[in-house]
C-alpha cells in the first residue's frame, strides 16, 4: 500500500494529513526533528526511531510518499493542496532514498528556485 513520511507539519494541517491518511489506509510516520540528519532508508527500514536523538535542521515542511502507486498518488496531492499545500513534495526513489532528508529537502529547494527562474525567463 505505501507509507507517508511528515516533517515539520503541525497543527491544524497535520491534523488533515493525518485524516487523509486514514481515510486511505495510508500509515503516517511523523519525523521527529532528530530524523532530519538520517538517511531515508534507515527511517523506513525502521533501522532508526522517533528517539529525539539529534537537532533540528530544517523548518520547511515537507511529505515523502513511499511505495503508493501513480493513480493514488494524484489522488493524495490533490487532497493534500485542498487541505492547505505543503511546499515541498517528494517520492521515494532508489537513488534519494540513500539521502538524509537534509539531503533531500535542499534537493527539492533547488529544483524549486530552478523551476521558478525558468518560468521568469520564459
Amino acid at each position: 500500500m505505501g507509507r507517508i513520511i511528515a516533517y515539520n507539519i503541525r497543527d491544524e494541517k497535520a491534523d488533515r494529513v493525518r485524516c487523509l491518511c486514514r481515510k486511505h489506509s495510508i500509515p503516517l510516520l511523523e519525523a521527529s526533528d532528530a530524523m532530519h540528519g538520517r538517511r531515508i532508508a534507515d527511517i523506513l527500514d525502521g533501522a532508526i526511531g522517533n528517539d529525539g536523538v539529534g537537532q533540528k535542521l530544517f523548518d520547511d515542511e515537507m511529505l515523502l510518499f513511499d511505495g503508493i502507486d501513480d493513480d493514488l498518488l494524484h489522488v493524495l496531492l490533490r487532497e493534500v493542496r485542498q487541505a492547505g499545500g505543503v511546499e515541498l513534495k517528494a517520492v521515494v526513489t532508489p537513488f534519494n532514498r540513500l539521502w538524509t532528508s537534509l539531503q533531500l529537502r535542499n534537493e527539492l529547494l533547488r529544483e524549486q528556485a530552478e523551476m521558478l527562474r525558468a518560468m521568469a525567463n520564459k
